[in-house]
């Protein structure tokens, strides 16, 4: 017996096991376009746009955009401004969110008020513990100056002025500036500014100017600690919400695209003791052009080529891929970057700058979630069954099982699960019971997952949208009586040399499959498989005997 139980052992692990899969087809829709402004009502800011309403050329070559506003502990806003910066006329143009008036700061040169092909900007809200001040401050790349401007825009009077930059030593040619936003209220003293310099390293600043670490050296060969051509560098973010959301945002993560090295890197940083941890990487085209962190800390990835945006988990787990080249709806015609520009918690929008032509300049998004890679996987005897899926926005989840009641109509027969769920994978078995815990009847039901969005639209404060996916399922209740084991159906339900027979001709010699395939599960763990075998074998002539079969649910 026993060099019988090896040769089982030696051939069972050749056999797979054959579930049956019923797949979603999978979603494209990662961001819902929506018009967020009234006057004008528009969602894209382009040349042809700017021309007929303002009657002036605001860009020649806009790269990159950031958001500045001013929130009280409520989440009250107080002011939107867009900001954003054209290397080619070396010059930042400014305007508030409703588009009422813009503006226009800085000239091609040297000193003060002057800049030379600047080529990234980001905007921070100072706040003191009663609240946040009137003005803001600007930090622009100032690339062939090499240093990083500082602005200081008054919310109130609607005005820009200068002062010192930062000319740290070593600061040459940054190409990327980022704001990491602590999101303590009422102070700022875990606030930071991190900057890509010439040499493929990174560094990082106090918003004051102070620097505080360097990391990173020059290499293509893809190993951890090198950069290649890096194009951007973004923060983690934090939430600033209750679970099951707040846990993935990390203030100390940041994100490098490393370009030559066709990666995404994400590090984390001990801002007690500047040491820097290199955490994982992603492989991406050699074309991600800029990033972005949202509000629940997931990454956003900007492809130029492409015109397409990737979004991720906060750990690098991709999510969904949306947009293609052009000036068409969900097209980006040359992207050059892409920022946060919600503005507040109650909404997601994302703002990509593009190519300034008569069709395309700013867009601006809504962003909402959806629901991809829906499927159900069922055991052998169509008795457990595993719904899969990816959410991609943290959402308000309900799912549920469905059948026809005697009415003819629809009914709920069991809600597997109803609250919120963070980007990302999800895992829902149901064993074919109800909401009472009664086993149900053979029969075909329907899976239905809805999830909402938990951005809201500005105008509405609704959520921006409601995706529902279904799916049919056949089920056949369990069949199992008493304890696992009595597979050859004995109606006697007696687990003898019998059973063990059985289940070596059906798995090895093309013998009859149980009548209950449960039965034959013996360790009640996934599928029957080689483990059934060692345990019904152990259960009858192991020294000791092993363990008696698992019980039925």
């Amino acid at each position: 017996m026993r060099n019988l139980s090896c040769f089982l052992i030696i051939l069972f692990l050749l056999i797979g096991v054959v579930t049956t899969v019923h797949t979603q087809s999978v979603s494209d829709k990662a961001l819902i376009s929506h018009k967020i402004y009234d006057n004008p009502e528009t969602w894209k800011l382009s040349r042809g746009f700017a021309n007929s309403y303002w009657g002036l050329d605001v860009f020649n070559y806009p790269r990159v955009g950031t958001q500045g506003y001013i929130m009280d502990p409520s989440y009250n806003l107080y002011s939107g401004t867009f900001f954003a910066i054209d290397p080619s006329w070396n010059r930042m143009i400014y305007t508030d969110n409703l588009k009422n008036w813009i503006r226009d700061f800085a000239t091609f040169g040297t000193g003060d008020n002057n800049v030379k092909w600047p080529k990234s900007i980001d905007a921070h809200a100072k706040c003191d513990a009663s609240g946040y001040n009137s003005e803001y401050d600007i930090y622009i790349a100032d690339t062939y100056n090499d240093r990083i401007v500082r602005l200081k825009f008054n919310w109130q009077t609607e005005a820009v002025s200068w002062f010192a930059p930062i000319t740290e030593i070593g600061l040459q040619r940054p190409i990327d500036v980022n704001i990491n936003n602590g999101g303590t209220f009422g102070t700022n003293a875990d606030d930071y500014l991190w900057v890509i310099s010439i040499g493929s390293v990174i560094k990082r600043f106090t918003i004051d100017g102070v620097l505080q670490s360097t990391f990173g050296q020059y290499g293509c060969d893809g190993s951890a600690g090198v950069f290649c051509k890096p194009t951007a560098v973004v923060s983690g973010r934090s939430s600033l919400l209750s679970a099951p959301y707040d846990p993935y945002a990390n203030n100390n993560y940041f994100y490098v695209a490393d370009s030559g090295n066709s990666r995404i890197v994400w590090l984390s940083v001990d801002t007690t003791t500047e040491v820097i941890s290199w955490l994982g990487e992603v492989p991406t085209t050699s074309t991600i052009i800029d990033l972005e962190v949202d509000n629940f800390g997931q990454l956003w990835a900007l492809d130029k080529v492409n015109g397409s945006v990737t979004k991720y988990t906060y750990d690098l787990f991709p999510l969904c891929t949306f947009g293609s080249t052009g000036t068409g709806t969900n097209q980006f015609l040359e992207p050059t970057s892409i920022s946060n520009t919600g503005g507040y918690l109650a909404s997601g929008n994302m703002t990509v700058t593009e190519s300034w032509d008569e069709e395309s300049g700013l867009q601006y998004f809504s962003t909402g979630t959806d629901l991809v890679d829906f499927s159900i996987s069922s055991n052998q005897d169509n008795s457990r069954h595993v719904l899969d899926y990816v959410v991609i926005d943290p959402s308000s989840i309900v799912v549920d099982v469905m059948t026809y009641a005697p009415s003819g109509l629809m009914s709920v027969v069991r809600t597997l699960f109803d609250g919120g769920q963070y980007s990302g994978q999800g895992t829902i078995v149901w064993d074919g019971k109800d909401d009472l815990g009664q086993q149900l009847p053979t029969g075909n039901y329907l899976y239905r997952i809805t999830a909402t969005s938990v951005y809201g639209s500005i105008e509405t404060q609704q959520p921006t949208n409601v995706v529902v996916k279904e799916l049919w399922v056949n089920h056949v209740p369990t069949c199992c009586v008493g304890i696992r084991g009595n597979v050859d159906g004995d109606p006697l339900e007696s687990i003898d040399i019998a059973d063990l027979v059985y289940l070596v001709a059906y798995m090895f010699q093309g013998g009859p499959p149980p009548s209950c395939f449960e039965e034959a599960n013996v360790d009640g763990i996934d599928e029957i498989d080689i483990a059934d075998l060692i345990y019904l074998k152990d259960f009858m002539f192991g020294t000791p005997l092993g363990a008696a079969p698992v019980v039925c649910n």
